[in-house]
Formats: structure tokens, C-alpha cells, sequence
């Protein structure tokens, strides 16, 4: 399908849903704007989101439920994801903005419960003779959010208030509000301190029976004549101290106690020679400079730190200016949302990415640094992220690379997920092999496999000790089944699929675990071994390397066996205890996993499989959504994601479409950029306008129909509500990202580049840090900048495609 075809298509179903009530607004504003407001560009020449919609008008609400008594409650609470390597801030609609410290669990300073009674602060007030001005809950205010910012701008005849939100660029763990104001009288700005934990499954009711029973202390002081508070609570997980601080102006402090905390007002007298008012909201912990060294910090830096910060994501953005052009808006955005997740556990700990949603704030879980003490961060994930980031922040994908490997066991009888009871996930080798090979090919660090991490039981080895000792568990704990596909264990990437294997379908918990194969897992390492096959001969392993090659011919053979006739199994099983018939799961319906990766690796093509296997995924898969390819084909039932159409039962699942792009890009380029545009925000904005989730950020799924709620993401009876906090996940990000090189023509090998034919039929122009691509009226050019290595040019005509550069011509 052609993209103007795909863009027909979208007007199509926005009339159909229009028809059945859903309404398709936004007409007269930019592409993919939904109803809520719309997309700009910012004074800085950024992409931003105008959300000026009433918070009063009933399209905004939507329906959760709290965890404790599972009763549905309406909210209207959307909400734009800022931050930087130690802070994560939510700005809501309302104008108020939550704090989160991520720390070994996730801790809101200043808690965001309206319907509790917590206001959270974050916004400013104007008072002047005969009437006040403030920048929350007013009609007409104005708020923008930014990449890396919320702007607040309300005016009332001659007098007006302009605030910014923002955490500095780098690692002090503060929220500034930064704020213009014209008019006379007093200025204010306004925080409460009260700060909660997320610890798995709490719902609101037992959080705030924690914060009743905490002692508390206040204390104040001044840096140069400016008012400052450090507020300490009993409880937390490690010793916090939460402070407010004015760092500019004339000022004085007033604290309130609350039921919970304290409610802290920085008072500032305008004059009409004052350029700003800044207000610090921040924690510290013992890795970080003191209250006093912020204090001073701020006072000198607090009017560029806004321009400090733009610049770097100016630096950073990766740019990607094509037709349509809501993807040079996107491309921008989606790394914005990555960087605002990049989080650390301290001012000298490694980076890893997050962004704040469900599985943190419901569940107490995530990829929250030094939570690694209690359990590891999920090496799953990260791999993925750092996959997709090695070409637009190599340092970053280093650094998530780095916390993976150190999660890797020497022994490999113990097991990898460490949590005494649980069983390990299967997969975990192969993300990891996947991302390091990725990051070395995608950056020409291959020195990288020579850097010494620590083991997680005892000692230290080179990155590529590490990564044997990954395959080593593979092969030796993992291990493969009666068929010679590798064992699931207690689950692959599909965290449900034991479930509904084994009780849904009736092959039994045990029998999934012990005898279970999975189709995904081996499809995957179809793929990945004879790449990591390529990486040890060229360190010279000749015999891993042989291994590797072997096993990767080994995992194509045994697909066979899962060959369904149109699309690959899910699960093969092999006890007599088992109900399911043939002891093969998927065969009746098809699971979208396993699929791009037989695609891939070329296992498919090689037993003549593909074009049936893509003919399916259109039929069964993408004529079922509007959005993109979802899980499954029918329903199974099981529950565990929701209902029929949510999660893991039928939702579509941006990370799982990325990796079909990837695996059409070059069978079925056409549809691969089809697919590419239907898995944007914008798209998903157009189908579903008035659903605020999947306009400027989303959750890991959607929900399409039999859903009852079609655009919004999966709740998971009866343990929790996704709902609650249902954006800012890095999958919706990070999968679009890593997709887009694939479309582009590139692919990176040990000792060559090779530049294909472009999938994206329209000219563009891509650039990243070490990466810049044009394409034009049948022209291909392309600079590299390794981290290692001479820089790459090469200008060629397109009818010359494919190509290889040796890596040593460079």
C-alpha cells in the first residue's frame, strides 16, 4: 500500500468512527493533533503539543480503577512527561506538575492525588489589587508542552504570567519553575511536599495510610538572603531530603503543614526591573551536592539553564525531514520522550532508560535504578533500547548496555532473573547478543568487547567474557526441547503466554515450563546467531564461531516443525498430559511474534515460506486494526491482558509492529512503509481523536476491537489498571526509532556496510550523530562517523543498489 493510499485509508476510518460517535476532530489543525489541542513549533524550533482543551468538557475523562478496591473512577488527568538523568516530572492539564525521584523504588516528592486531596503544586500565582491570577484551572490559560518543558502562559489585561517547567540538562535531581511576569502586586510559587513510594501493587488508599503514620521534620535557611526548606520524612528507602528554594529576586518562604506533608509558598515582590522569577523544587541523596551547592548552583545559573537545555536537545535531536512531514515532528519527539527517560540511581550512576508509567506507579516495578539490589533491571527491555539507541546516543546505549551485562552470572546454574522462586525468562541471552553485536556494528566500537564489568555473582571478565557466558546459560540452562527449538521456561517476550498455554488451552503450567518450546525464541536466535557467529571469527573464536553458525542452521531446521501451513506456531509441547491438540499452540491462530524473525533470518525464504507467511500477516493480522498488526489473530480469552482486543489478548503492541517493519523492509518494502506510518502517534491520533493516550505519548499497547475501548490501553484484572498512568512507556519511542534505519537502506556488517535500495519511496534527508543519509531524485548519499575508525562518504546513484563498502576503505 502506497503511502498516499495509507493516508486515504486513515480519512476512511476517521469517517467510519465519526458514524459510530467517536467523533474525528481536529479539523484545521495539524495532522494528528486529536482534539485535545494541536501541534506547533515551538520559539525554539522544536515540535510542541498545545493543549488547550476544558478540562470541564467530558471527552477528557476516562475511566480507571484504583487497585485496593478496584472501584471505577473518572479522571481527566493527562499529562506530558519531562525530566532529566535524575528526575522524572509529570506536567498535568491542570497546570500542577509531580516530581518523581528514581530512586531504588519510584518516590513522587510532591504526590499528584487530586481526588485525594493532594494538590501538588507546580503552578504559579499573581496577586495585584483587585484580583489574582494563576497558571492552574484557569479558562484561558495556555500550556505547551515541549520537549523538555511546560510552558504556562495566562494573561488578564495588563497583567500576565508565563511559567517553565523544566529540569536542568544533566544529572541534578531538580524541577525549575522559571517564570515572566508583567503587572503588578505579589508572585508566588507553590509546591507541596508529599512524598510517596511505589511499592508493587499499593494502591492510593494504603499509600496514604503510609504517609499518615511517617514522622516528618522542617527545617529552613537562607543561601545569600534567598529562603530555603529541607523537609526529611521517615520511611523512605534510603535517606532523602526533599527541598524547596527560591534562586532569584527578592523572596520569602511560607510553610503550612498539610495531613501529609507541607504546603510551601515562595513569595516574590515584582517590580518592574525583575527579568524572572525561579523557584528550585528538588531531593538529595548522599551521591548529590548539597542543598547549600544547589542553592548557589542556581542562584548564578538559573536564567540560561532553559537555553542550556534546549541547546542540548537541539545538539542531540535526530532530524529526519521527508514526506509527510509530520514525521520530521515525530522522529524529534519520540528521542525527546526517549531522553526525558534516560534515569540514574545517582549524580555518578549509570543512565537507563524509563519514562514513569503503569508498571512503576501501579506495580512499584520498572527499570528504577538501584532497584538492581532487589532484583535486576529487566535486561530484556533495556537491550531493546539500547538497541535502537546505538545510533542516535551511542553513550547512552553503552551505558544500558553496561547495567545488562553486569546482571550476567558466571555460574550459569544460577539462575538470571534473580529473584529467589521465580523462575527465569528464556530470552534474555538473546536480547543482550542482539543489542551488543547491534551497538559494535552500529558505531564501529568494537573495543567495547574488550571493556572489564563485574559479573553479577563474583569476579570481573571483558564484555565479550560476558556475552559467552550469556550464550553459555542459553545452551546450558536453557537448553533446547524434543524438537530442537530452545526452551520457553517460564516465559518469553510474551509474559502471558504460559498462562494462557497453560490454562486457557489446557496444556498445563507445569508442562509449559518443563517441555515447552518456543517458536519465538528460535526464530530470534535464527536470526541473531549467525551474526554473533560473524563477530567471533572475527575475534578469532573460531570454534564459537562454528558453533554459532551450526546452531543458527540448527534453529531454521527445527522452525520446520512449527511450520503451520501460513504462519509459524507459537509453542510446541510434547507431554501425553497435555489437552491442546497436536501439543502445538498457534496452529489455529497466529501469534504475530515469531513471525518477523523467521523473516528476517531468511529461514522462511529459505523453505519457500515467505510470500504465504506475509500474505497471512495481511489477511489475519492487518486487515483486523486500523493501527498496526495486533498480537494475535482471533482472541484467546484468557484474561491476563485484559479482554478480547487489550494486551496480550489481541492489542497491538508498537514494539512487535516495529519488528515487522524491520522484516518487510526488505521483502515487502511497500507495505513495510505502510505499516511504518500506521504505527505513528499521528496516525493513531487521526483513527482515535478524542482518546488523549497515543497523541503525544502511549502505553506498550492498544486496544482494537472486540475491545469496548478501542485506542486505550489494557487493564489486567485483578491485579492492576494500566490506565492509571497510561503513557510515557519507551516501547511506543524507542520502536519507531529502530525501525526507521531499516526503511532507510542501511545495514551494518563486521567487516562492511551495505546500502540497499531505500523502502522509503519518498526522498528524505536523516541525520543522528554518527549517521547522515540523503536521498534524492535517484541519488543515495551517506557520511558515518564512527566512534573508532576513518569517517564514511559515499554518493551513488540508486540503479547501482545494493552495495558493500569495506570497512577498511574508510
Amino acid at each position: 500500500m502506497s503511502q498516499r493510499c495509507l493516508l486515504i485509508r486513515a480519512t476512511l476510518f476517521c469517517c467510519i468512527f465519526t458514524l459510530m460517535g467517536m467523533g474525528c476532530g481536529g479539523r484545521g489543525s495539524p495532522y494528528g493533533s486529536g482534539i485535545f489541542g494541536e501541534w506547533v513549533t515551538d520559539p525554539y524550533g522544536l515540535p510542541a503539543y498545545l493543549y488547550r482543551f476544558s478540562l470541564s468538557d467530558p471527552r477528557s475523562y476516562y475511566t480507571v480503577r484504583d487497585t485496593g478496591s478496584w472501584e471505577p473512577e473518572r479522571r481527566n488527568d493527562h499529562y506530558h512527561l519531562i525530566g532529566n538523568e535524575r528526575t522524572l516530572v509529570r506536567c498535568f492539564n491542570d497546570g500542577s506538575a509531580e516530581l518523581i525521584a528514581p530512586l531504588r523504588l519510584f518516590v513522587a516528592v510532591n504526590y499528584h492525588a487530586p481526588s485525594r486531596g493532594l494538590g501538588t503544586g507546580g503552578y504559579g500565582m499573581l496577586f495585584y489589587p483587585g484580583g489574582s491570577l494563576s497558571t492552574r484551572f484557569e479558562a484561558n490559560a495556555r500550556i505547551l508542552f515541549g520537549e523538555g518543558y511546560c510552558k504556562k502562559e495566562v494573561r488578564d489585561g495588563a497583567h500576565s504570567i508565563t511559567q517553565y517547567l523544566f529540569s536542568p540538562d544533566g544529572r541534578d535531581p531538580v524541577l525549575i519553575s522559571l517564570s515572566q511576569v508583567t503587572g503588578s502586586g505579589e508572585y508566588e510559587d507553590a509546591f507541596e511536599i508529599t512524598p510517596v513510594v511505589f511499592t508493587p501493587l499499593s494502591p492510593e488508599t494504603k499509600r496514604l495510610h503510609y504517609l499518615k503514620q511517617q514522622s516528618r521534620n522542617a527545617e529552613t535557611f537562607n543561601v545569600n538572603g534567598l529562603p530555603w526548606a529541607k523537609f526529611t520524612f521517615d520511611g523512605m528507602p534510603e535517606r532523602i531530603t526533599f527541598f524547596v528554594g527560591a534562586a532569584a529576586a527578592p523572596a520569602k518562604l511560607e510553610i503550612s503543614e498539610t495531613l501529609y506533608g507541607y504546603t510551601v509558598k515562595v513569595k516574590y515582590t515584582y517590580t518592574s526591573n525583575t527579568p524572572y522569577y525561579c523557584t528550585l523544587l528538588g531531593f538529595r541523596t548522599g551521591k548529590d551536592p548539597t542543598v547549600t551547592a544547589l542553592a548557589y548552583r542556581y542562584r548564578d545559573r538559573c536564567n540560561t539553564a532553559l537555553e542550556d537545555l534546549i541547546n542540548a536537545i537541539k545538539e542531540e535531536a535526530p532530524l529526519f525531514d521527508t514526506e509527510p512531514s509530520y514525521l520530521k515532528r515525530e522522529t524529534s519527539w519520540h528521542y525527546s520522550y526517549l531522553r526525558s527517560g534516560f534515569i540514574s540511581g545517582g549524580s555518578g550512576t549509570r543512565v537507563k532508560t524509563s519514562g514513569f508509567q503503569s508498571y512503576g506507579y501501579v506495580m512499584g516495578t520498572g527499570y528504577s535504578p538501584g532497584f538492581a539490589e532487589q532484583a535486576p533491571a529487566p535486561g530484556r527491555d533495556l537491550s531493546q533500547h539500547a538497541e535502537a539507541l546505538a545510533v542516535y546516543n551511542p553513550a547512552f546505549a553503552r551505558e544500558i548496555l553496561e547495567l545488562v551485562l553486569e546482571q550476567v552470572p558466571q555460574d550459569v546454574s544460577i539462575t538470571w532473573w534473580h529473584i529467589p522462586g521465580v523462575i527465569a525468562p528464556s530470552d534474555y541471552a538473546l536480547f543482550l547478543m542482539w543489542a551488543v553485536e547491534r551497538y559494535v556494528l552500529v558505531t564501529g566500537n568494537f573495543s567495547f568487547l574488550d571493556t572489564n564489568l563485574r559479573f553479577y555473582d563474583e569476579g570481573t571478565g571483558s564484555v565479550w567474557e560476558h556475552l559467552t557466558a550469556a550464550y553459555n546459560y542459553l545452551k546450558q540452562r536453557v537448553g533446547k526441547g524434543p524438537h530442537g527449538l530452545i526452551r520457553i521456561m517460564g516465559g518469553d517476550w510474551n509474559d502471558a503466554v504460559v498462562f494462557a498455554a497453560g490454562t486457557v488451552e489446557g496444556a498445563g503450567w507445569q508442562n509449559v515450563m518443563e517441555e515447552g518450546e518456543s517458536v519465538l525464541n528460535t526464530a530470534m536466535a535464527s536470526y541473531i546467531f549467525p551474526r554473533f557467529a560473524e563477530l567471533a571469527r572475527m575475534r578469532g573464536d573460531t570454534a564459537l564461531a562454528d558453533e554459532l553458525e551450526e546452531e543458527g542452521q540448527a534453529m531454521c531446521d527445527a522452525l520446520e516443525y512449527a511450520w503451520a501451513g501460513k504462519w509459524y506456531a507459537r509453542m510446541l509441547l510434547t507431554s501425553t498430559r497435555s489437552q491442546v491438540q497436536g501439543n502445538i499452540i498457534g496452529s489455529d491462530r497466529m501469534y504475530l511474534e515469531p513471525q518477523p524473525w523467521a523473516i528476517m533470518s531468511g529461514c522462511a525464504d529459505r523453505y519457500g515460506h515467505t510470500r504465504v507467511l506475509i500474505e497471512s500477516i495481511r489477511n489475519e493480522l492487518l486487515s483486523r486494526s486500523p493501527i498496526g498488526a495486533p498480537l494475535i489473530s482471533q482472541p484467546v480469552g484468557h484474561g491476563i491482558g485484559g479482554r478480547p482486543g487489550e494486551g496480550h489478548d489481541g492489542g497491538v503492541w508498537p514494539l512487535l509492529n516495529g519488528w515487522l517493519v524491520r522484516a518487510l523492509a526488505k521483502a515487502e518494502p511497500t507495505l513495510a512503509s505502510s505499516l511504518y506510518l500506521r504505527n505513528t502517534l499521528a496516525y493513531h491520533a487521526e483513527v482515535f481523536p478524542s482518546v488523549w493516550i497515543g497523541i503525544w505519548s502511549a502505553f506498550d499497547s492498544y486496544n482494537i476491537s472486540p475491545s469496548p475501548r478501542p485506542g486505550f490501553t489494557w487493564d489486567q484484572l485483578p491485579f492492576y489498571d494500566m490506565n492509571i498512568a497510561p503513557i510515557s512507556h519507551p516501547d511506543p519511542h524507542f520502536s519507531q526509532l529502530g525501525a526507521l534505519l531499516s526503511l532507510l537502506g542501511i545495514e551494518f556488517e563486521i567487516n562492511s556496510i551495505r546500502i540497499n535500495a531505500p523502502a522509503w519511496e519518498n526522498n528524505f534527508y536523516f541525520k543522528t550523530p554518527i549517521l547522515e543519509i540523503k536521498f534524492s531524485e535517484g541519488t543515495y548519499s551517506l557520511n558515518y562517523k564512527p566512534l573508532e575508525g576513518q569517517p564514511l562518504h559515499v554518493s551513488v546513484e540508486t540503479d547501482t543498489l545494493p552495495l558493500r563498502i569495506a570497512r577498511e576503505q574508510q
